[in-house]
């Protein structure tokens, strides 16, 4: 059983590429960003990449070592694992970092089509191999597109998928972690033919999907909030849009969000921020933009979990 005391603090952790071996807290429920903890990370390497958080765990890899760990930021306890496919987690391929019902963090890695998926328990300390359903395979998820990291809510993973060939084909998958199936759900009701960019959101009510579409010739770049309706993506709902010119032909809606005091969502993008007071008052938190572009931050809740079972 794991203790899951929580401060009831959203904290924002960021690892300080120009000062190695260091990372600062921020709290989020003040705004300008008040610096809670500027520490030493209790690794004894220089270079620390964070892959994902899970309540108030983060997943990092250690480039040096070449490790994955679990460590908790807050009471500086970790533990490590070897994966035998390192190099692989820098492919863009499918892994996420999620807890089951039996509160058993673990680790998924669907390496190639060939090597196969695996999933690390930590637990058991150990690695071992499971199924890619048919229908994954065969439709060239694995291997023609790259895929963001997890998003966990609510007993399942999900993951935005995008085509490498085009970027107007992306696609949404889930993983259910009881049975641990993957399964092509319905992707938001969109126009076709634009270029695509997205963010997944988890959400105190399931699971969301951030979407910037748009096209350069048209001059216009458009982003919406979509809410899945149910676990099975069979609907969802659109939650809030707005759109604004191209700048410099980018079209990441995103940079960097967290959850303020009053429970306000506050995204911030490449060149003015949104402070939304509507729906945004039931997010939990974002993930940011896919690994490993983006591998200095992550945003977690502030509890005394052990990384050890």
């Amino acid at each position: 059983m794991h203790l899951r005391y929580q401060t009831n603090r959203n904290q924002i952790i960021l690892l300080d590429p120009s000062s190695p071996r260091t990372f600062t807290t921020f709290d989020p429920n003040h705004l300008p960003l008040a610096t809670t903890q500027h520490a030493i990370h209790p690794f004894n390497e220089n270079n620390v990449l964070i892959v994902a958080s899970r309540d108030g765990l983060v997943c990092v890899a250690l480039t040096e070592t070449r490790q994955l760990a679990f460590w908790n930021p807050l009471t500086r306890a970790y533990k490590t694992f070897h994966t035998r496919f390192y190099d692989d987690l820098f492919k863009f391929t499918p892994m996420a970092f999620y807890s089951d019902s039996s509160n058993d963090y673990k680790f998924l890695h669907v390496v190639s089509v060939s090597e196969g998926a695996f999933i690390y328990s930590g637990r058991l300390d150990s690695w071992r191999k499971i199924n890619i359903c048919p229908e994954i395979i065969s439709g060239g998820y694995i291997s023609n597109y790259t895929w963001h990291v997890g998003t966990f809510s609510r007993l399942k993973v999900y993951f935005l998928l995008q085509s490498k060939r085009s970027l107007n084909q992306p696609r949404l998958v889930s993983f259910d972690v009881e049975s641990e199936e993957f399964k092509e759900i319905q992707f938001p009701p969109v126009p076709q033919g634009y270029y695509y960019s997205g963010l997944t959101l988890a959400t105190r009510g399931g699971y969301a999907l951030w979407l910037a579409y748009g096209d350069r010739h048209d001059g216009c770049l458009k982003c919406d909030l979509w809410r899945m309706d149910d676990d099975e993506g069979d609907g969802w709902i659109k939650l809030m849009t707005y759109s604004r010119p191209f700048c410099n032909g980018r079209i990441v809606p995103y940079k960097l969000a967290y959850v303020k005091k009053d429970g306000d969502l506050i995204v911030f993008t490449q060149y003015y921020t949104i402070d939304t007071n509507y729906f945004f008052t039931h997010f939990v938190c974002i993930e940011p933009v896919p690994w490993p572009f983006a591998n200095a931050g992550a945003i977690y809740t502030e509890t005394l979990v052990s990384p050890h079972p």
